[in-house]
């Protein structure tokens, strides 16, 4: 069913019962997000349907610390990994230049170069197609949810290129060769991150719909800014509203992360 099928579908979603209900609020997402100048990318990764695990380095170094004093400091190495060949990576950079050699008429074919958790997924996708879409229907990791599909209430956000980006309003066909992070993709190793993590402790889940657009954006946040003040979270946070309540206690989660 292509996307357009699917918006004209006449049966009552979730997503329109809850935009009906007006539970779906607008915020200033686009403006939030024009404040993020330089996220870094997320280094955790996670399985996506189709493909092979992908497997993390661990490695040991020893610091000094002062005169007498040493620290030992655990550093996890992501794998970026072809989904094509199976051949594993260190850097996306390498991966990105291994695709382009080694399997570049995939492109000169039309199909289009998802890099979506540090694993490279070739699709066949069309010109009206959105990210959201994609990585919902065709890749299935429906993690990201889709809710106003007008960029409005940021339940789609998802991170590309190690910044926040609503996937309902960008076409799928923009993002050949760039690395998408989805809210499968915090989780390493069959640990949740520790910003999920803290959405639990500190009682800042709902319903789950909204969720992972709230965290997605809160994660490029502490990337953009490490201790962000109340203010600061609430500004940034502002195109990810909802009527369940627990906006101070995600306040609360994202700066229990941040100390």
């Amino acid at each position: 069913m292509s996307e357009e099928q699917e918006v004209k579908n006449p049966g009552l979603s979730r997503r329109d019962f809850l935009k009906d209900a007006g539970l779906i609020m607008g915020g200033a997402t686009l403006g939030s997000i024009a404040l993020v100048n330089a996220c870094g990318k997320t280094t955790e990764t996670v399985t996506v349907p189709g493909s092979t695990s992908t497997v993390t380095n661990t490695v040991t170094t020893t610091t000094t610390v002062g005169a007498n004093s040493t620290a030992t400091v655990t550093v996890t190495t992501p794998k970026y990994v072809c989904s094509i060949d199976n051949q594993e990576f260190t850097t996306l950079e390498a991966l990105k230049t291994h695709t382009n050699t080694a399997h570049g008429g995939m492109a000169a074919s039309g199909m289009t170069q998802f890099i979506v958790n540090g694993k490279s997924i070739w699709r066949e996708v069309k010109a009206n197609w959105t990210l959201a879409y994609v990585l919902r229907e065709k890749i299935g990791l429906t993690g990201t949810k889709r809710g106003c599909d007008h960029g409005d209430c940021g339940v789609c956000t998802v991170i590309l290129d190690g910044r926040p980006t609503l996937s309902c309003l960008t076409l799928a066909v923009e993002v050949d060769g760039k690395s998408v992070t989805t809210v499968e993709g915090l989780v390493m190793g069959g640990s949740l991150d520790p910003l999920q993590q803290a959405f639990i402790e500190n009682d800042a889940m709902q319903c789950g719909f909204c969720i992972p657009g709230q965290i997605m954006t809160a994660k490029a946040l502490l990337t953009f800014r490490s201790k962000p003040t109340a203010d600061e979270i609430k500004e940034f946070m502002a195109g990810t509203l909802c009527r369940c309540g627990a906006h101070p206690n995600i306040i609360r989660a994202i700066q229990a992360v941040a100390q």
